[in-house]
């Protein structure tokens, strides 16, 4: 049997709540994966969306860009948190 969750942190890890206050912080504009590094001390944004997301954190990806190198960037917004 193929089980398809994963282990993720909770909202009580400092690492992702720091993480959620600063999307909460940045609004409307949302943050970038290198915002998020460079703001928050991650090494992990996408991996730490997904945690938050596993915790019912609804949060919006968009895409922004490509780089010079043809990289995609994509912007994330917090729509919602849990009560």
């Amino acid at each position: 049997m193929n089980n398809k969750s994963f282990h993720h942190g909770s909202l009580e890890s400092p690492r992702l709540k720091k993480l959620l206050a600063f999307l909460r912080q940045r609004g409307t504009t949302g943050a970038t994966p290198f915002d998020m590094i460079a703001n928050c001390g991650t090494t992990r944004p996408t991996s730490d969306i997904s945690e938050l997301r596993a915790n019912g954190v609804a949060i919006d990806c968009e895409f922004e860009r490509n780089t010079d190198t043809e990289r995609k960037v994509f912007r994330y917004r917090l729509l919602t948190t849990p009560n």
